[in-house]
């Protein structure tokens, strides 16, 4: 297991990781199950970003180890996420609360034409979901050459917007995306 990086860089690593699994509750599906144990296991083989790694030289790390990661509360400020929201897309809006799709805030007044989808991977039709899977067993490289966020990101997925549209089937509105985060369970004790 490498480790290399600054104990400020390991802290921060262990921070991340003990929200993972006491973040709000999400049924995993047991292909999202694979994915992140596949994400823990490639960052298991990296190092954490460090000064001396080429994608990281320039980039100004202290900021980002310094940061403390809290656990979600949950709770959504419907003037907060309303206000995000455009007119124009009345129709059809695409709400993620920490990282999960929400049907409850999500909307699709106007029926989706049919053949699309758009939601979370829960609910989603088997016609995408091999694609789909496909897809997110794939680490990325960032425009430095770096794979380690695209892991990170792997390793804590807990939904995934999907957007699923048949060639020659057209929206007939916009669709937006939101992601809205609520504030931190310490946040509220204050």
């Amino acid at each position: 297991k490498k480790t290399r990086g600054s104990s400020a860089a390991k802290n921060w690593m262990e921070g991340i990781n003990g929200l993972r699994d006491i973040s709000q509750p999400v049924a995993l599906t047991d292909e999202m199950t694979q994915i992140r144990n596949d994400g823990k296991q490639i960052l298991e083989e990296m190092n954490l970003p460090h000064k001396k790694a080429e994608p990281y030289r320039f980039l100004n790390l202290r900021r980002l180890y310094n940061h403390k990661f809290e656990q979600a509360s949950g709770d959504v400020d419907l003037k907060v996420l309303e206000a995000g929201f455009q007119e124009e897309t009345d129709g059809y809006r695409q709400v993620f609360v920490d990282g999960v799709f929400s049907d409850e805030y999500s909307s699709f007044s106007n029926d989706l034409p049919d053949g699309a989808y758009v939601g979370g991977l829960q609910n989603l039709p088997d016609r995408f979901r091999d694609d789909v899977i496909e897809q997110l067993g794939i680490v990325h490289e960032d425009l430095y050459g770096s794979k380690f966020f695209s892991a990170l990101n792997k390793a804590n997925i807990r939904d995934v917007a999907v957007i699923a549209i048949p060639e020659g089937v057209k929206l007939t509105e916009p669709l937006q995306i939101t992601f809205y985060s609520s504030p931190s369970k310490e946040k509220e004790k204050h």
